[in-house]
């Protein structure tokens, strides 16, 4: 799926580059948009990991390490790293 969600997008850069055309169409947007969203799922992929590491190698200290302000914080970084990766990639 994040093959055809690259192929896509750069597809409508592609496009927008060559027949300098300024804008592409509302739904080409919401397209590409809601395939770049595989960015922030990325992002929480990375934080499970890491959570189940912590759970697994650092068991005592897990409620430590891992407290709800923690969780809270790595869930809101995660949003928005990957709107910036999703910025990025649309400019």
């Amino acid at each position: 799926m994040e093959l055809s969600a690259v192929g896509f997008s750069r597809q409508q850069k592609r496009g927008v580059l060559f027949h300098f055309k300024d804008s592409i169409s509302f739904v080409g947007c919401m397209t590409q948009f809601y395939f770049h969203f595989g960015a922030i799922e990325n992002f929480l992929l990375a934080i499970m990991a890491y959570d189940r590491y912590v759970a697994v190698c650092i068991p005592l200290r897990y409620l430590l390490i891992m407290s709800p302000n923690v969780c809270f914080k790595l869930l809101w970084g995660s949003w928005v790293f990957g709107f910036i990766v999703i910025i990025m990639l649309s400019l």
